[in-house]
């Protein structure tokens, strides 16, 4: 899961589908006051300022479930991955990167 300024008001809410998809949580830089507090599944930030633990949980995903973000930098997604995006706002849907699902 790579969670971004989009899960402001759900941190129980992304904790709760991490936990159900036993999946590690990446934030990026906006979404780091929302989700990486009181969250066993966060592994860090990734970016151009993140750690390498978020970095490397994203490259290892076989899917990614971006939640809230339009995280911009192209080099640090997942090569092979699937990826599904979901946001509010329906400009940002496959703006980054190419997606099995926007919704």
């Amino acid at each position: 899961i790579l969670a971004g300024s989009g899960c402001a008001g759900a941190h129980d809410a992304v904790v709760a589908l991490a936990e159900a998809l036993q999946a590690p949580v990446v934030h990026a830089l906006r979404g780091k006051e929302h989700v990486e507090w009181d969250n066993p599944y966060s592994v860090g930030m990734t970016g151009l300022i993140g750690f390498s633990s978020g970095y490397h949980a994203m490259l290892a995903c076989d899917a990614l479930v971006m939640l809230g973000t339009d995280f911009p930098y192209r080099n640090f997604y997942p090569t092979d991955a699937k990826i599904i995006q979901i946001d509010h706002d329906p400009t940002a849907l496959g703006k980054r990167a190419t997606l099995a699902q926007g919704i």
